[in-house]
């Protein structure tokens, strides 16, 4: 049986293009940022709460590949606030 590493951790997406945008930003608050960066406010939106972070990019007219980027920086987000996390 193969025990979970940090290295598997990170291997994993911890956040998907199906999630909505609220409950990434619930689970992962540093999330918050990297959402403005790609333009997308929509952290502040009543949408939010029900719709995916796909939905709310396609429609703030993003590309798949740029949705894909979005979907690889916050895993990277995920994943070092996670490691803050242990540290204490």
């Amino acid at each position: 049986m193969k025990n979970n590493t940090v290295s598997d951790t990170n291997k994993k997406s911890l956040i998907t293009k199906h999630m909505s945008i609220a409950e990434v930003v619930e689970l992962y608050p540093s999330s918050i940022d990297v959402f403005l960066e790609y333009g997308l406010h929509c952290v502040g939106c009543g949408a939010a709460a029900w719709e995916s972070v796909e939905d709310g990019a396609m429609g703030h007219g993003m590309s798949e590949e740029l949705i894909d980027q979005l979907i690889e920086e916050l895993n990277e987000m995920a994943v070092e606030q996670m490691s803050n996390i242990k540290k204490f």
